[in-house]
């Protein structure tokens, strides 16, 4: 089971990327009023940031970037976002 809120280093090992690329897309990703309220959880040791916000990027980058596609692009829903993040881990065989 994968905590909601995880570290850039964590984010990294969970998504198979470096953590200049996870910063990268945090950076990106908290620029959009979309993940506001969801995103970043900031405590005394390190920021953390949500695994469903991160997951739901990945998945919608290319249409958020682009100006004219963002407005095709629903609504963020984490009970969405979580339901296709299970498939997806599903699909890659870890049952």
């Amino acid at each position: 089971m994968i905590p909601l809120y995880q570290t850039q280093s964590k984010l990294g090992v969970i998504f198979g990327m470096s953590r200049g690329t996870v910063s990268k897309y945090i950076h990106e990703m908290l620029s959009l009023s979309r993940y506001k309220n969801y995103a970043p959880v900031l405590t005394l040791e390190q920021d953390r940031f949500s695994v469903l916000c991160f997951f739901d990027y990945l998945q919608n980058r290319t249409r958020l970037r682009d100006k004219n596609m963002s407005r095709f692009v629903s609504d963020y829903d984490p009970a969405q976002a979580a339901r296709l993040l299970g498939e997806e881990y599903e699909k890659r065989g870890n049952t």
